[in-house]
This record gives structure tokens, C-alpha cells and sequence, in this order.
């Protein structure tokens, strides 16, 4: 939703690594988050005017390096540092969107909740913020519910 605010193929990258890295926290892929997932990489692409050439190498490294399993430790601050010198906007964005891509499945687990702290503690924020955006997350998709059954009824 908000990952226009990523400029640079370095940053896109780092959030696709971390993304995985909290859809296969829990052991289990959800075929919910993966397809959040694909349709956060489709926004990076279509609203940052990548070029043609950016695009497909983007999509390759897509296919070709984002981990299918949990990554180790070194991995996760090694994709949060691209993020040490970016505005806190920034990492808001990043920590929001990956609380809403851990909660797709409707099912906040205990090894993506330990994920998003510790993300949340390298970029210096508050358990508090963690709730507030997870309540925020949790209101947006029972609106979505509401809107969904007003539709269909």
C-alpha cells in the first residue's frame, strides 16, 4: 500500500528478503501472503516507473534469491541495515506493511510477532506502535469484511 516510498532496487529488495523472512517465520507459507506479496512487488514496480529492463531484472531476482525457508539471524539484520539511514517514515512503512503481510492469514503467530519485534527494535520502535498499526491492520480488514458482505447481500 505504501511501498512507493521505497526509491531505490536496494531497499525493494531488502523488504521482499525481510517479507519472506516473516511469510516463512511460522513454517508455512500462505497462499493469502504470498499472493500480498506479489501484489506489494507489483506496486514497487508499476509506481516507482522502473523501467523495462529494471522489471525483469527485478522479477528475476524475485525468482532466483528470495528464500523459500526461515532466514538465519545474519540475513534479517543484514536486509534491516539497508535501512539504518532511511527516514522513519520509512520504516514505518516497511514494519506496517510487514505486520499487515504477517497478518493476512488472519493469524498474527508467535514466531512473526518475535519477527516483527525484533524488526521493530533494530529501527528503534515501541511495542505500542506494533499494536497500533496491528489494531489498525485488524479494523481495515473487518471494513473490508463489512464491505464484502454488504456486496454480496
Amino acid at each position: 500500500m505504501f511501498l512507493v516510498n521505497l526509491k531505490n532496487m536496494k531497499q525493494r529488495k531488502a523488504f521482499c528478503n525481510l517479507a519472506m523472512a516473516a511469510i516463512n517465520s511460522d513454517g508455512k507459507q500462505d497462499i493469502r501472503e504470498i499472493v500480498i506479496l506479489q501484489n506489494l512487488v507489483k506496486e514497487m514496480i508499476i509506481h516507482n516507473d522502473i523501467d523495462l529492463e529494471d522489471s525483469k531484472a527485478f522479477s528475476k531476482y524475485l525468482l532466483d534469491n528470495i528464500p523459500k525457508e526461515k532466514l538465519e539471524q545474519k540475513d534479517i539484520d543484514k536486509n534491516l541495515e539497508v535501512f539504518v539511514d532511511t527516514s522513519i517514515h520509512i520504516k514505518k512503512t516497511v514494519l506496517f506493511e510487514l505486520i499487515a503481510l504477517a497478518y493476512s492469514d488472519k493469524d498474527l503467530s508467535l514466531t512473526e510477532k518475535e519477527l516483527i519485534e525484533l524488526i521493530a527494535c533494530k529501527f528503534d520502535f515501541s511495542n505500542e506502535l506494533i499494536t497500533e498499526m496491528l489494531n489498525i491492520i485488524v479494523s481495515l480488514n473487518s471494513s473490508f469484511e463489512n464491505i464484502a458482505n454488504i456486496i454480496q447481500n
